[in-house]
C-alpha cells in the first residue's frame, strides 16, 4: 500500500516465472498493470519491502545477492539485503497513469555513496523517503545508514549516526529524510529502538526505553514505522526467549508523551479481551494504524486515531430459536413463537452512530441463521399493532450487523413481565374497582370502573449470565415474557440504555433520541415509556403443547389453545386484540358497566381516558379472535375477524355444544358480557335429577379479565342438564347462563 493508502499488487505469471510484476488498483482505472513510459513492464525479485514504493516514486534494486528479511510473525517483508555492489534506480511514478518513466529517474550505486575507507561487506535496504531523496537501512550488522541526495544534485551521500551504533538498523525514515529510527543493541545486549534527527547543523540520537508490565519485561524493540514528520513512531516491543517471542505488544513514540502501548492508550476503542500484538503500518499523516488484533477474533484491523470511541447506546435483544432452526424449512410463525421446551438463544445488540453492533467470543458467528424480534412493530401513535404476517418480525443477518470492537461491555440479562399496576405514585387513583358516580349530558350515571396504567414488573436477574453478549435457556411454562439487557458504561459505570420501561408520556420516536444530543447525558439513565420498536424488551410468547386434545398437532382446538396460552401474564386493556407491550403514565379505564341513575338498563361508559385498543393488552373477546386467527380458523381470516362477545355467540362464528360433550378448545360465552376458552378437562361425573340428568365437569379454562389485569388460568366446576349448553352453575357468577360454543372451522 502506498503512503497515501492506495493499493499496489505484486503478482506472478506464466510468462515470468521467478519475478514479479506490479498491478496497481484505482476506482478510475480499476486493476492495471504498472508499465513505464515505453510500455515496458516494472519487474522485480521475490522481494518487495513495502517501504520501497510511493505514489510519486517506485524503486528497482540491481544486485546479484538478493534476500529478503520478515518480522517472522506477519510474514511482511520489511528488510531486503544485497551484496556490496548493488545499486538502486528511483523512478518516478504517476499512479493515476499505472506509469514509470524513465526520464527523471535517479541511479544509486550504495558502495559509492560512502567513504572508500567504510569496511562494507552487505547493505541491507529497508525503506526510502516519500520525497525520493533518502535511502536507509544497515550496513551489515555494524550499524544503521542514511543515504541523501541534496537538492538540485545528483550526488548521494552516505552517513552514519555519531557514536558507537553496533548491530544496529534503520527502519522507518520521515518524508523529508531528516527523522529516521530504528533499532540498536544496548550495552546489556537487548535491542531496542532509537530516533536520528539531522537538520543541517545538528543531529541528535534518542534512545527510546520500552516499559514493563505485569508479566511483561520487553527485551526487543523494532521500529515499524513513522508519520511523514516524525513525530509519532510506531512499532513492536517483544518480551523474547533466546530468539522466540514470548509476548508481543503494539506501542506509539511520541517526544512529549514518551511509549504508550496502544492496547493501553486506545482501551476505549477495544474490548478488554483484545490486544494489540503487532503494528504493520501507519498513515502518513499519523492517524491510521494497520494492527494485528488477538483476543476471540483474532485478525487485521485499522485503528482510526482521531475517530470517536463506539460507545453503546440502546441494548435491545434478538432471539433465535435453536429448535425450530434444527427442523427443515420450519415456517416464520414455529420459530418467533416457541413451543414449551424449545431451547432459546438472545443476543444483545448495541447500536452506537446510528450501526447495529453485536460483540462475540466466536467472531460474530451466532448470529448466522434466522434471528427474531417479536413485539417490536408498531403504530406511529405508539403502541405495539397486532401482525400477522411473521416475516415481518425476523432480524435480518448479517446485512445489519457489525462486530462490536469498542470497550468491553457486561450485560445484565432480565426477564419481566408486562401488567398492570396500582401506580398509587403517579395517581390517587388504585386499579382496584371503585363505585363512582359521573355526569354524561343530563343524565347522571354510576357503576363500577376501574382503572389501570401499565409498567413492567422485573421478574427474573440472570445474574449467573452476566457479562455475556448471548443467553441460551429453555422455555419452561407457557405465556409471554419479556428480555431486555443493562450494560454499564463510562468512568462510573453508569447505566445506559437502560430497557427497564418505565411510565412516562409518549412522544414521537423523531424526538426520543434528542437526548443524546448533549453527551452528558449520553451515558445518564435514560427512562423508557416503551411504546416505540426500539424501546421495547423482546417478547417471547410461548405456546403449550396441547396434545391433551389431539396428537395431530394440526387440530384446530389444539392450535386455539395453543396459541391462547402464549397470551399468559398479557395484561387486560379492554378492546386489545394482541399481546401489547405499550406502557406509559396514562390511566385506562376499564368501561366499566354504567347505568342512568333511576333507569335500566347498563351501558359502557368510559370517562376520562384511554377508551380503545391502544396497544396496552388484550380483553376477552380479542384473546379468543387473535388465538382463532393464529389457529387458522377461517372466520377469522378476513377484515372483520376482530368480534366482540356477542358476535363470538352467532350462529355463523360457533354453534352450541352440549355440556356431556364439552371439550378443550370450545367457548364458554356470555354475549355482552364475557367469553373464556376451554383450556383442559379434569373430570366427569353426572347423576339422576327428577328424571333428568346433570353433568359437573371440572375443568380449567383461560380468559382475559378486567378484574383480573391478565390473561390467566382457572379452575372451575361447572353443571347443566345434558343435551344443554346453557350452565345453571358454575363457581364464578359469570358463567351462570353462559353458553358452551364451539368455533365453526
Amino acid at each position: 500500500m502506498t503512503d497515501d493508502g492506495r493499493l499496489l499488487l505484486r503478482v506472478t505469471t506464466e510468462s515470468y516465472l521467478g519475478n514479479y510484476i506490479l498491478v496497481g488498483w484505482s476506482p478510475q482505472l480499476g486493476y492495471q498493470v504498472v508499465r513505464s513510459d515505453e510500455e515496458a513492464l516494472f519487474t522485480t525479485l521475490f522481494c518487495m519491502p513495502r517501504k520501497w514504493f510511493y505514489s510519486q516514486w517506485i524503486t528497482e534494486l540491481y544486485s546479484s545477492t538478493i534476500f529478503c528479511y520478515g518480522d517472522g510473525i506477519s510474514d511482511a517483508e520489511v528488510e531486503l539485503w544485497c551484496d556490496v555492489d548493488s545499486s538502486l534506480r528511483i523512478y518516478p511514478f504517476n499512479y493515476n497513469e499505472m506509469k514509470f518513466f524513465n526520464q527523471g529517474s535517479q541511479f544509486v550505486s550504495l558502495r559509492n555513496a560512502f567513504d572508500s575507507g567504510l569496511q562494507i561487506y552487505w547493505f541491507n535496504i529497508t525503506a526510502i523517503s516519500a520525497n525520493g531523496r533518502a535511502i536507509i537501512g544497515g550496513i551489515g550488522s555494524s550499524s544503521p545508514f542514511r543515504i541523501v541526495r541534496a537538492e538540485g544534485t545528483s550526488q548521494w551521500q552516505g552517513s552514519l549516526p555519531r557514536g558507537t551504533l553496533v548491530e544496529g538498523v534503520a527502519t522507518a525514515v520521515s518524508a523529508d529524510g531528516s527523522w529516521v529510527a530504528g533499532r540498536r543493541r544496548r550495552p546489556d545486549n537487548r535491542y531496542l529502538p532509537f530516533v536520528w534527527h539531522v537538520d543541517i547543523n545538528t543531529e541528535t540520537i534518542i534512545d527510546i526505553d520500552l516499559p514493563s508490565r505485569q508479566n511483561f519485561v520487553p527485551n526487543f524493540g523494532s521500529v515499524v514505522d513513522m508519520s511523514a514528520d516524525g513525530t509519532i513512531i510506531v512499532g513492536n516491543a517483544q518480551q523474547r526467549d533466546q530468539g522466540n517471542v514470548v509476548q508481543s505488544r503494539a506501542y506509539q513514540w511520541t517526544s512529549n508523551r514518551g511509549v504508550e502501548y496502544l492496547d493501553e492508550k486506545y482501551s476505549n476503542y477495544i474490548s478488554s479481551h483484545y490486544s494489540f500484538p503487532l503494528i504493520l503500518d501507519l498513515s502518513s499523516d499519523g492517524r491510521y494504524m494497520l494492527l494485528r488484533v488477538e483476543g476471540s477474533c483474532a485478525g487485521y484491523g485499522v485503528l482510526d486515531t482521531l475517530g470517536e470511541p463506539l460507545l453503546p447506546d440502546n441494548p435491545t435483544v434478538i432471539m433465535r430459536n435453536e429448535t425450530a432452526s434444527a427442523i427443515p424449512n420450519a415456517p416464520d410463525a414455529r420459530h418467533a413463537y416457541p413451543f414449551v421446551g424449545d431451547r432459546i438463544t438472545l443476543a444483545a445488540i448495541v447500536r452506537s452512530n446510528g450501526r447495529y453492533y453485536f460483540g462475540s467470543r466466536a467472531c460474530g458467528t451466532e448470529l448466522r441463521g434466522k434471528w427474531f424480534v417479536p413485539g417490536h412493530h408498531y403504530r406511529a401513535t405508539g403502541g405495539e399493532a397486532p401482525d400477522f404476517d411473521f416475516s415481518d418480525v425476523r432480524y435480518v443477518i448479517p446485512q445489519r450487523i457489525h462486530e462490536w470492537t469498542g470497550r468491553g461491555l457486561g450485560f445484565e440479562w432480565y426477564r419481566t413481565k408486562h401488567m398492570v399496576d396500582q401506580e398509587r405514585s403517579l395517581s390517587q387513583f388504585s386499579s382496584g374497582s371503585y363505585w363512582t358516580r359521573l355526569r354524561h349530558g343530563r343524565y347522571i350515571l354510576e357503576g363500577r370502573i376501574y382503572h389501570r396504567w401499565y409498567l413492567y414488573d422485573e421478574d427474573v436477574y440472570y445474574r449467573d449470565r452476566f457479562g455475556l453478549w448471548t443467553n441460551t435457556f429453555y422455555v419452561q411454562v407457557p405465556g409471554t415474557f419479556r428480555h431486555y439487557v443493562r450494560t454499564p458504561y463510562g468512568r462510573n459505570s453508569r447505566w445506559i440504555g437502560l430497557h427497564q420501561p418505565k411510565p412516562g408520556a409518549w412522544q414521537n420516536p423523531d424526538l426520543d433520541e434528542s437526548v443524546f444530543a448533549d453527551p452528558i447525558f449520553f451515558i445518564v439513565h435514560r427512562s423508557q415509556n416503551c411504546d416505540e420498536s426500539d424501546e421495547l424488551a423482546l417478547r417471547i410468547s410461548v405456546r403449550a403443547i396441547a396434545n391433551w386434545i389431539s396428537n395431530n398437532p394440526n387440530n384446530l382446538r389444539r392450535k386455539l389453545v395453543e396459541w391462547a396460552a402464549s397470551f399468559l401474564n398479557v395484561p387486560y386493556e379492554w378492546g386489545g386484540h394482541w399481546y401489547g407491550g405499550r406502557a406509559d403514565n396514562a390511566v385506562q379505564h376499564s368501561g366499566g358497566r354504567m347505568y342512568v341513575v333511576g333507569r335500566r338498563p347498563y351501558q359502557r361508559m368510559y370517562y376520562p381516558g384511554h377508551n380503545a385498543y391502544e396497544g396496552y393488552g388484550v380483553d376477552c373477546s380479542g384473546l379468543v379472535c387473535a388465538a382463532a386467527r393464529l389457529a387458522g380458523y377461517s372466520n377469522f381470516q378476513s377484515s372483520g375477524w376482530r368480534r366482540n362477545a356477542e358476535g363470538l355467540a352467532k350462529d355463523d362464528v360457533s354453534y352450541p355444544v352440549p355440556i356431556q360433550n364439552i371439550q378443550p378448545g370450545h367457548l364458554i360465552v356470555k354475549p355482552g358480557e364475557h367469553v373464556a376458552i376451554v383450556y383442559q378437562i379434569h373430570g366427569r361425573t353426572s347423576e339422576e335429577t327428577n328424571s333428568q340428568r346433570r353433568w359437573h365437569i371440572q375443568l380449567t379454562y383461560i380468559d382475559a379479565c378486567g378484574s383480573r389485569q391478565k390473561v390467566d388460568l382457572h379452575s372451575v366446576t361447572i353443571e347443566a342438564i345434558e343435551n344443554k349448553s346453557v350452565i345453571e352453575y358454575a363457581g364464578y357468577n359469570w358463567m351462570i347462563g353462559a353458553q358452551i360454543r364451539a368455533l365453526r372451522e
